[in-house]
């Protein structure tokens, strides 16, 4: 792993919930935002959180914050 990597990881338990936290950081996590979730968060500030969908082409699977 470089410094220039992108990484994510699960952080939460692996079982059932309500709740489940990835992190992802790197230099590709707003273009990997924008293929899921179709939303730019480029110019977002840092420590907001926004709502947002994930897609599967064209269908919405799931609602996050991020």
């Amino acid at each position: 792993m470089s410094n220039g990597d992108t990484i994510a990881a699960i952080s939460t338990a692996n079982a059932m919930g309500a709740v489940s936290i990835i992190r992802i950081s790197g230099s590709d996590t707003s273009s990997i935002v924008q293929k899921l979730c179709h939303k730019n968060i480029k110019n977002v500030e840092g420590y907001r959180l926004i709502r947002a969908e994930v897609f599967e082409g064209e269908n919405v699977i799931d609602d996050i914050l991020i």
